[in-house]
């Protein structure tokens, strides 16, 4: 990679990530055991002002997902900004693919992230339970009966405070 530091006061550092182990991230969002299990390696960005009595910094990385041998497979491409002093992460257009669902995603989470998911398995899709904020316990979630289907579009609002979910969502073939 590469850093500076301009004016003194800027740091600036591009480099490459790898071997970011999916599991670890998903334990670091929920707390809780993360089946998905995939590493991404990519680019990476970070900088930081220097000097202030508050830290800002913003990191950010463009990361390909390869899916690993044990756990749930998972692979696709995720697109994230994080900005310290605002609590802003902000997905740019990203997706992730798991044996029997997909997810399409982009946008911030302190406001609206915009999401479409098909499955033909609810259970792979069950550790973003907590992280959309979801009071579910997994009694409550159907689930898809052979040849079936379940497709969400729709619209997560501010995960960090009140949650809500907004969209469509529909299910054939289920129990």
């Amino acid at each position: 990679g590469r850093g500076s530091i301009k004016a003194y006061r800027v740091l600036q550092v591009d480099g490459h990530v790898s071997q970011v182990n999916l599991k670890d991230v998903g334990y670091y969002l929920t707390k809780l055991p993360f089946p998905w299990s995939g590493t991404a390696q990519g680019t990476a960005h970070a900088s930081a002002l220097l000097g202030d009595k508050e830290p800002d910094f913003i990191i950010g990385a463009k990361v390909a997902v390869a899916p690993a041998k044990t756990g749930i497979p998972t692979s696709g491409y995720v697109d994230v900004t994080f900005h310290a002093r605002k609590t802003i992460v902000k997905f740019g257009k990203s997706n992730l693919r798991l044996p029997n669902s997909s997810l399409d995603f982009q946008g911030r989470l302190d406001t609206d992230l915009s999401v479409t998911a098909d499955s033909t398995d609810l259970a792979e899709l069950d550790p973003i339970i907590p992280i959309v904020g979801a009071k579910l316990d997994k009694a409550d979630v159907p689930k898809i009966a052979a040849g079936g289907t379940g497709h969400f579009q729709g619209t997560l609002h501010d995960l960090f405070h009140q949650q809500v979910i907004q969209g469509n969502l529909s299910l054939n073939k289920f129990q």
